[in-house]
């Protein structure tokens, strides 16, 4: 239910800015279902931070997890019927190749976007 509500909650945030909106929203989507998908579970490793902010031109998302452990975010190259595989090219083709992935000092993986505004 995460990546649905971190959609929801960008629907809300960037109301005023319908065309950028799905783009963001899908972003947001594919950050949030990675951090489910890949961060280990254990006591306090179950949540995940998002962050939308307004740039010149464009909008900022940050989506910050417990991180995987010896893990980062890349782009694979799944097979062609492989259902997944696919996030964070999709993350890197809506922002045009503008996103990274950094360790925090707090040692937590953050993933950050640019999606430009249309």
């Amino acid at each position: 239910m995460a990546p649905k509500q971190a959609r929801a909650a960008v629907a809300w945030w960037l109301a005023d800015d319908h065309r950028t909106v799905p783009d963001v929203q899908q972003v947001v989507s594919e950050l949030v279902a990675n951090a489910c998908e890949h961060v280990e579970g254990g006591p306090d490793r179950e949540w995940v931070t998002v962050s939308v902010g307004r740039g010149d031109g464009f909008f900022r998302v940050e989506v910050t997890d417990p991180g995987a452990f010896g893990a980062e975010p890349h782009i694979a190259e799944p097979a062609p019927e492989a259902e997944s595989g696919r996030g964070i090219r999709i993350v890197a083709d809506l922002s045009n190749g503008c996103w990274g992935t950094f360790v925090t000092a707090a040692e937590h993986r953050m993933v950050w976007a640019h999606v430009k505004t249309r």
